[in-house]
């Protein structure tokens, strides 16, 4: 183009973040800054995604900069968006800092905070900052009470987590699925699958997440039976479903089930990195080195990044 204005130079920047071009949307606003163009609140919100992307926390803590160069603090979009970057890149005090300076937070600063701390695997502050968000009158999304109660199975709280519980019946969120399926995995996790099933059994707790935590509960507490017939009931899968059941039974050490279970698999959904994995995991144990192989070039042809969960999965099986 001969000649690009700002809004050329957004559009550009929009494009390279939608389409997961992280590090072209920087090298491009790199440019951007060079050649004396001015920067807009849509261009730093294009940016500051790009960096959460890239995890660039050197490179946030310059747009940092210029975002209060170009006086823009007091954006509460911004402001959340130095919160979730800094969070990402796991500089909570940062995080935390960015987040105090907000005049009035909104409920998506305070789900950002909150996931944040629990990523870091600080469930307590994670649940002391939702405890402040319902003290500020600020009405929580559906994903920040699932993320309270996942705060609460991270350190074993299972008072805090009735009380959540509770909170979610009185602003009538326990039968929204994102709710109702943590609030199935906490129980579950407390040993008390009773109050799972119950709250499994409510008129909406039928979706794919529910099914598939309730039957993950079943599965842990070793009640295979009713884990792979509540799987048969379900009306739709997904491969996290199926992965699901398979680590089932790959974790109860019931090998020709899991074979079986995977020849089913296979026929009916494309299979992920946590298949592979599991896969690998198993070959491992049987031992089948041969099997593995085949997965590892499965891999490799498919362009699975070998990520944490697969790469030891490989090592504990060619070891």
């Amino acid at each position: 183009m001969p000649k690009r204005d700002g809004g050329s130079w957004n559009a550009m920047l929009s494009t390279y973040s939608r389409n997961g071009r992280a590090g072209d949307a920087l090298g491009l606003f790199s440019k951007m800054i060079g050649a004396g163009v001015f920067a807009s609140e849509v261009t730093f919100a294009s940016v500051l995604w790009s960096c959460g992307a890239a995890l660039e926390l050197w490179l946030c803590r310059q747009v940092h900069g210029l975002v209060v160069k170009y006086g823009y603090l007091g954006n509460v979009i911004l402001e959340t968006s130095l919160v979730d970057v800094y969070g990402k890149c796991r500089a909570m005090v940062d995080a935390r800092r960015m987040f105090d300076e907000i005049e009035k937070p909104n409920d998506v600063s305070w789900n950002v905070i909150i996931r944040r701390y629990l990523e870091m695997n600080e469930g307590s502050e994670a649940l002391s900052m939702f405890s402040k968000m319902i003290k500020m009158e600020v009405k929580p999304m559906s994903f920040t009470v699932s993320n309270a109660v996942l705060a609460c199975t991270s350190f074993g709280g299972i008072k805090e987590g009735l009380q959540i519980h509770g909170f979610g019946i009185k602003v009538n969120m326990e039968e929204d699925e994102v709710v109702s399926s943590t609030l199935i995995s906490m129980y579950a996790k407390f040993g008390d699958l009773e109050s799972s099933r119950r709250i499994f059994d409510l008129p909406c707790s039928k979706g794919i997440v529910s099914y598939t935590s309730m039957v993950t509960a079943y599965a842990k507490t070793g009640r295979m039976t009713e884990a792979r017939v509540l799987f048969d009931e379900m009306p739709e899968r997904t491969v996290v479903s199926w992965n699901a059941m398979l680590a089932c039974y790959t974790s109860s050490f019931e090998w020709d089930k899991a074979l079986n279970f995977l020849k089913l698999m296979s026929r009916e959904t494309e299979a992920d990195d946590v298949t592979l994995g599991l896969i690998l995991n198993m070959c491992a144990v049987i031992p089948n080195v041969e099997m593995g192989k085949q997965v590892h070039a499965y891999a490799y042809r498919h362009g699975f990044y070998p990520d944490r969960f697969l790469g030891n999965a490989l090592l504990n099986m060619y070891e």
